[in-house]
């Protein structure tokens, strides 16, 4: 009678330790699941406002702005493309920014 009591007891342990085991395995996927889904969502959001940089930058290309005063120095008609390679290089700053904040958020998450 002595050894079922500790057979069932034993059963009892090893059983008890996977149960657990198995809600510490769920809780770990189901925190992964949020943050994929969390990732995939600032994904999105940073892909729509990089398009919409580009569409304003396609935009703003061949713009003729007019200067603020011609008492300032202003060059009356600048350049497209001077105009353009400046809007590239803000876009390249934005691009390398919004990379740095893609890799922090991976080493967060």
């Amino acid at each position: 009678f002595f050894l079922a009591q500790q057979f069932f007891l034993l059963i009892f342990k090893v059983f008890f330790g996977l149960c657990k085991h198995l809600q510490l395995a769920v809780k770990e996927q189901k925190t992964k699941s949020e943050q994929a889904q969390e990732n995939e969502k600032i994904m999105k959001a940073l892909l729509e406002e990089n398009s919409a940089m580009k569409n304003r930058l396609d935009d703003l290309q061949c713009v003729n702005i007019p200067p603020r005063s011609s008492s300032e120095g202003c060059i009356s008609k600048p350049c497209c493309s001077c105009d353009g390679k400046a809007l590239e290089e803000m876009r390249s700053q934005y691009l390398k920014t919004v990379s740095k904040i893609k890799k922090r958020h991976r080493v967060l998450v």
